[in-house]
């Protein structure tokens, strides 16, 4: 909005009685959350991709472009959805569908399965992700976990550091990389070189990682993730054997 204008927020009860609301909301009770503002507005280009994890019309240093694919994300994890309508020039309106439900707030709850896996202690993870904005935010989240993270921009420069440094536990890399590398390729290559060290891929790019989780050659989570799955997968990964600094090979 540049600074200026009118940022509204409102709520409403909707019924959606069929399919002809939207196509993809099933009939049932919702609570609508409407964000709108009075500011530039989307083009027809843009809108079609608001939802795409990692693309923004920011610069760089400006913003991840994981904002609106999160909202649709949880929306959609919630049984709802997410809409929005926009026009060059007149602002935006975002649209929140979240399931109405009656009765007392459930507590929180913590599964067995949540206690069985170990606290992350202060493994090392080498993340290679060459968005620099994408980079930092989970640079952000591994320390906040208590996790020692280095950092590479490309396969080669993980390469270079699996072979320099001593403690490395877990290599945590996007499936989509430059200077002629894919983060599977790179995985193959560090369990090559260090056969002990843990591996996560991960990709906001649905045409990445084809394969069915079954078939999956590393463990894989899907961008974009919230922080706590994300703590959870590397629990998950780092708790397979037991943590400790991988030889250099």
């Amino acid at each position: 909005m540049d600074r200026s204008g009118r940022l509204t927020i409102t709520t409403e009860n909707v019924t959606v009685a069929d399919r002809s609301y939207a196509a993809d909301l099933n009939p049932g009770d919702y609570i609508v959350v409407s964000v709108s503002d009075t500011g530039c507005g989307m083009s027809e280009d843009v809108l079609l991709r608001a939802f795409e994890p990692f693309y923004t019309t920011k610069e760089i240093g400006k913003g991840t472009g994981l904002g609106l694919s999160q909202v649709y994300g949880f929306a959609k994890q919630s049984g709802g959805t997410a809409q929005i309508e926009s026009e060059v020039g007149s602002g935006t309106t975002v649209r929140i569908y979240i399931p109405r439900q009656e009765g007392p707030l459930p507590g929180e709850v913590t599964t067995a399965e949540d206690m069985s896996i170990p606290a992350p202690g202060n493994a090392t993870i080498l993340v290679v992700e060459d968005d620099p904005n994408v980079r930092e935010m989970v640079v952000g989240i591994l320390s906040n976990f208590g996790y020692q993270p280095l950092v590479a921009r490309t396969g080669p420069e993980a390469l270079a550091i699996l072979q320099n440094e001593g403690m490395v536990d877990l290599l945590l890399s996007d499936v989509v990389m430059p200077a002629g590398m894919s983060g599977t390729d790179l995985a193959r290559t560090a369990r090559r070189l260090r056969p002990e060290l843990k591996i996560l891929l991960t990709s906001g790019y649905t045409g990445a990682d084809p394969e069915p989780a079954e078939q999956r050659e590393f463990p894989f989570i899907a961008k974009p993730y919230r922080a706590r799955i994300l703590g959870r997968k590397l629990r998950e990964v780092l708790a397979e054997k037991s943590i400790g600094p991988t030889p250099i090979g």
